[in-house]
């Protein structure tokens, strides 16, 4: 998979919105990546992408620039899938990926 297969799933504006995004909050990815990483070394198997998201709206309180609500839901599958694309081996079965219909 390159990265435009990972965002060729999701329409324009979702696209757009995310690249503006992300571009504007790196620490929201690199903070993900670290809670995903500390949970993957507790030995769990799977975990909930949604339940880090929402420890980083809890307890990290990220500061973020742009977009009023701090993390978009919209944005946690793209961020999910790009931790997968930069760690293939360490996430491609630790996070359950849905198709977009579901």
């Amino acid at each position: 998979m390159n990265l435009d297969d990972l965002f060729a799933r999701y329409d324009t504006n979702i696209k757009n919105r995310f690249k503006k995004y992300h571009a504007e909050n790196p620490h929201v990815y690199e903070t993900f990546k670290k809670l995903a990483f500390k949970m993957l070394g507790t030995g769990r198997k799977k975990y909930s992408a949604r339940t880090i998201f929402e420890v980083m709206r809890w307890d990290r309180d990220v500061k973020t620039t742009g977009d009023v609500f701090k993390i978009g839901n919209d944005f946690i599958p793209i961020y999910v899938r790009l931790l997968i694309y930069h760690y293939p081996i360490e996430f491609s079965e630790f996070f359950e990926l849905r198709e977009k219909n579901e």
